[in-house]
């Protein structure tokens, strides 16, 4: 029966096979044998070869159990054609000329390139060379699109960068780390040949993450489209990156700190999406006014994200005004998307911030709502940061945001989800916007103790008792069965809950 399937048939069913199972395809008849090494059976699958858990080989011998031998490769890499992805910490703990010689062309490299089992300088130079070599070896193969690495402490940077920016092809670049010995210019001596990049994602946060991702930006500029140099506020300086940025001729997506002559990138034709991190010190404040005229001068904005940090706590903080900015800009009816982030991270400190749940003023919301009339073209608002979220539900109308279509708020610290399904600001501002979605992210649904009228009355949206922390509500007023915008697709962490009004 199976001699009346056809391969493409077969070749399905075979990607569902583990890789040992694979390999027995050989022994069952010739025609299994020669379908189990076809790229159609391999190029969804990818090979991690990770033993450390993050740690240098040599720290993790000091401080846990020895890791469990690395299973061999050798077999995969000498005989598989092809892999969606590779992941390989350097150096390897076995295999190591497997990498170096194989035919098996990957789309994806995953390189951790670490000091060695020993801390000193040769083992570090050692891992580079032999990343470098790898690579070298994955370009020849002629299918390598996506690159992702770090160089850890101890390792010698520009022996592998250098092999990196000669790579031709890559169209995708995510760097994690490079730490750099004595601070030195990692890109010292490198030349990019051709520009392929169309992604590139760098943290900026120091001399020598600016020197890095200055030369990617100039040696790829012609074909970089969404470049992400992290959201990390810099008490750096960085006074060459705004103008290399403007330089990129098919920027669509950006995401970086703020930043002195960003406001060069106002020019920029094809910008649609621009994620900012606002830094919201006195040191900050050039970067901040830089910021507040790209959002002015900006024409076909279409998504804006602004992350604070540290969170802005009261009205003189830098950054609080950029709201005002992107009203009076030039894409203020274009912008879609308007999120507004402005929250505590978990290395800052607890400043002006009440554990005990009273609401936390959100210095923004007052430009928000000045905001919203200007912003005639925004569908989808997220709001991630301690607040009440009455009054700005009090200010959504079809007058002061006509086209809005969901809303995403927060609740008070260890407010009941519940009770506020049952406020009359929910049935409000549904009233007024029957097109309108509210959406929960992360709530506290259903009160254990049953403290609130709603916990306490039976049966009443009894679904909430079982919703798990990280899930999401969305409340609407329309019919279900209504043509809407929004695809109303609950899951078990997605709950849709129709308000009858």
């Amino acid at each position: 029966m199976m001699e009346l399937l056809p391969d493409d048939l077969l070749l399905k069913v075979m990607q569902y096979l583990d890789v040992p199972d694979l390999f027995a395809c050989r022994l069952v008849c010739k025609r299994l044998g020669a379908l189990a090494f076809d790229r159609d059976a391999w190029r969804h699958r990818k090979l991690e070869t990770s033993f450390h858990d993050g740690l240098f080989p040599w720290v993790a011998g000091l401080h846990a159990p020895r890791a469990p031998a690395m299973p061999c490769v050798c077999p995969v890499l000498r005989l598989a054609p092809c892999l969606r992805e590779l992941g390989l910490d350097l150096p390897p703990q076995r295999c190591r000329l497997a990498y170096t010689s194989t035919r098996c062309a990957v789309e994806e490299l995953r390189l951790s390139i670490c000091m060695g089992h020993r801390p000193d300088s040769s083992s570090g130079v050692s891992s580079a060379y032999q990343a470098a070599a790898v690579l070298s070896r994955q370009e020849s193969l002629g299918r390598l699109r996506r690159l992702r690495f770090d160089l850890n402490p101890g390792t010698d940077a520009p022996a592998f960068i250098a092999t990196m920016a000669s790579t031709p092809g890559l169209e995708e670049l995510r760097v994690l780390e490079i730490c750099a010995p004595d601070w030195s210019n990692p890109v010292m001596g490198c030349t990019v040949l051709e520009s392929s990049l169309r992604l590139f994602q760098y943290t900026l946060s120091n001399t020598v993450s600016e020197q890095f991702a200055n030369f990617i930006l100039s040696g790829h500029a012609a074909t970089l489209e969404v470049v992400d140099l992290g959201k990390s506020p810099s008490e750096v300086t960085f006074k060459s990156t705004a103008s290399l940025l403007a330089g990129v001729l098919n920027l669509r997506e950006l995401t970086c700190c703020t930043m002195p002559g960003l406001e060069v990138l106002a020019d920029c034709e094809t910008l649609r999406v621009l994620n900012l991190v606002v830094g919201t010190k006195r040191q900050h404040k050039s970067a901040g006014a830089s910021a507040a005229k790209l959002l002015r001068g900006a024409k076909h904005l279409r998504e804006v994200e602004l992350q604070y940090k540290p969170l802005a706590s009261k009205d003189s903080n830098v950054g609080v005004d950029l709201v005002m900015a992107l009203a009076q800009g030039k894409s203020c009816g274009r912008v879609e998307k308007l999120s507004i982030v402005n929250t505590l991270d978990e290395d800052e400190d607890d400043y002006d911030f009440d554990l005990d749940g009273v609401e936390k003023p959100l210095p923004q919301l007052k430009a928000l709502i000045c905001a919203l009339p200007s912003l005639s073209g925004m569908r989808h608002l997220r709001i991630v940061a301690d607040m009440n979220p009455e009054k700005l539900l009090s200010a959504i109308s079809p007058a002061t945001a006509p086209s809005l279509e969901i809303v995403e708020l927060p609740l008070p610290r260890l407010a009941c989800a519940h009770a506020f399904i049952h406020g009359s600001e929910v049935k409000t501002v549904l009233a007024a916007n029957p097109l309108l979605h509210i959406k929960l992210c992360n709530p506290i649904c259903y009160c254990k103790q049953k403290e609130c009228q709603p916990c306490k009355t039976p049966k009443c949206h009894k679904q909430l008792r079982d919703v798990e922390y990280g899930s999401t509500l969305v409340l609407f007023s329309h019919d279900p069965s209504d043509k809407c915008s929004r695809a109303h697709s609950p899951t078990k962490y997605n709950l849709w809950i129709h308000i009858p009004l």
